[in-house]
C-alpha cells in the first residue's frame, strides 16, 4: 500500500510540473510567474516538513500519510477547477494567476505532511543494512508513477486539460485505498515518543554537510522538471500542443532510467551510501551537459536518461547517509529534513531557472553541471 501511496505521487506530482508550463503558456503566464509559483511552493514545503516530521513522530506516519494524500487530491481538483474557469473566459489572466498560487501554497503545506512520514515508514521497517535498498525501492516506485504521469501528459494532445482529470481520478481513488489499507509500521506504533526532537536542525554537524549535496541533487532534478517544457519547444522548434508529447516521452525516459538505478543497480551492487554518491552526482552533471548542448531529440533523450540513471543512484545514497547518521528515535524528525531538501531545491532552482531561461535557454543547465561538480568535488576531496 505504502508503495502504491508512493507511486500515485509520482503520477500526480508529475503531471502537474509537466503541465503547468504548458498550459499557463497557453493560457498567457509568463515562464518567470510560473516557475516562481512553483519556488514558493517547494518554499512551503521546506519549511514546515521538519514540524510535519516531528508531527509524525507523536502522531503516528499513517495519519501524517493521510493528510498529505487528502492534500494532493484537494489540490488536484482545484487546478483543474482553475483552468477550466480560465478556458471559459470566466476568470483573466491575473486572477488565474492568484488562484494557481494560492492552491500551489495550500497543495505544499499539506503534501509536506506525507513526505517525511513516508521516508520515516521505510526507515521503521528496515534494518540499516537494508536502509539504502529499502529506500531506493520507495524511490522506484515514485519513479514509476513519473513515467505513468508523463504517458498521462500524452493526452494533452485531445484535450490540454485531459492529463489532469485523470489525475484527479488516480488522487480519488489513492484517498480511499489509504483509508482504508494502510498500517502504522510496528516499530513506530510501540515506540515511546521521543521529546527531544526539536533540538535538531538543519546545521547538526552528523549530516549538515550531506544535506547540502541533496539540496544541490534536487535542484538540479528540479531545473530539469520545471524548464523542459519550455526547453523542449526551443530545441525542436515546435509549439506548445505538439512539444507535449515529446515532453512525456522525455520525462518517461527518466524516470524509466531512475527505476532501472533504484531497482538494479542499487540492490544488486549493494554499495554503501556515499559510494552511491560518489558515482552518481558525476553521471547527473554528464545528462546535463549534453542537454545543455542539445541540437535535437536524440542527444536530449540520452541527457535525461543519464540524468536519471545518476538520480537512481546517489537519491538512495543520500536518504540512506542522512537517516544512519543520527539515533533511531530521531528518525521522524530528520525524516523532516530529509523531505526538506528537495524542496529547498525546487525554491532555488526553478526561480533561478526561469531567470536564466529568459536571459539564453541553455544557462540553466550549465549552472547545474557547475554546482554538481563543485559541491562533488568538495565533498569527496574533503574525505580523501
Amino acid at each position: 500500500m505504502l508503495l502504491l501511496t508512493v507511486a500515485s505521487y509520482g503520477v500526480v506530482n508529475n503531471v502537474v510540473f509537466s503541465l503547468l508550463p504548458l498550459i499557463g503558456t497557453e493560457l498567457g503566464l509568463k515562464a518567470s510567474q510560473i516557475t516562481l509559483i512553483g519556488s514558493c511552493a517547494a518554499l512551503t514545503v521546506f519549511l514546515v516538513s521538519p514540524w510535519w516530521g516531528r508531527k509524525s513522530d507523536q502522531w503516528g506516519r499513517r495519519i501524517s500519510i493521510l493528510i498529505g494524500v487528502g492534500g494532493y487530491c484537494f489540490s488536484a481538483l482545484l487546478l483543474v477547477l482553475f483552468f477550466s474557469l480560465s478556458q471559459a473566459g470566466l476568470i483573466g489572466v491575473d486572477t488565474l494567476y492568484v488562484c494557481l498560487f494560492a492552491s500551489r501554497l495550500l497543495q505544499a503545506f499539506l503534501i509536506a505532511a506525507m513526505l517525511p512520514a513516508i521516508t520515516a515508514y521505510v526507515i521503521d521497517i528496515t534494518s540499516a543494512e537494508e536502509r539504502a535498498v529499502g529506500l531506493s525501492q520507495t524511490g522506484a516506485a515514485h519513479g514509476v508513477g513519473a513515467i505513468a504521469g508523463p504517458s498521462l501528459v500524452a493526452l494533452a494532445v485531445w484535450h490540454l486539460l485531459m492529463p489532469l482529470y485523470v489525475a484527479v481520478a488516480l488522487a480519488l481513488f489513492i484517498a480511499v485505498m489509504v483509508a482504508r489499507y494502510l498500517v502504522e509500521p510496528t516499530r513506530h506504533a510501540s515506540a515511546v515518543r521521543p521529546r527531544n526532537l526539536a533540538r535538531l536542525g538543519y546545521f547538526d554537524s552528523r549530516y549538515r554537510h550531506l544535506l547540502l549535496v541533496g539540496v544541490v541533487i534536487y535542484l538540479g532534478m528540479a531545473v530539469s522538471t520545471q524548464m523542459m517544457g519550455f526547453y523542449l519547444p526551443y530545441v525542436l522548434g515546435l509549439d506548445v500542443s505538439k512539444s507535449a508529447t515529446f515532453l512525456g516521452l522525455a520525462q518517461a525516459l527518466m524516470a524509466g532510467a531512475t527505476v532501472f538505478g533504484q531497482l538494479v543497480l542499487v540492490q544488486r551492487l549493494s554499495w554503501p551510501p556515499l559510494k552511491l554518491l560518489q558515482v552518481g552526482m558525476p553521471l547527473m552533471a554528464a545528462g546535463f551537459v549534453l542537454l545543455a548542448s542539445s541540437i535535437g531529440l536524440v542527444q536530449l533523450c540520452i541527457g535525461v536518461m543519464l540524468l536519471g540513471l545518476g538520480l537512481g543512484i546517489c537519491g538512495p545514497g543520500f536518504s540512506a547517509a542522512v537517516s544512519l547518521s543520527v539515533n533511531p528515535d530521531e528518525q521522524g524528525a530528520v525524516a523532516g529534513f530529509l523531505a526538506a531538501c528537495p524542496a529547498l531545491g525546487y525554491v532555488l532552482g526553478p526561480f533561478g531557472a526561469g531567470m536564466l531561461y529568459e536571459w539564453h535557454p541553455r544557462a540553466p543547465f550549465v549552472l547545474v553541471v557547475l554546482l554538481l561538480l563543485a559541491i562533488w568535488l568538495i565533498l569527496f576531496r574533503k574525505r580523501t
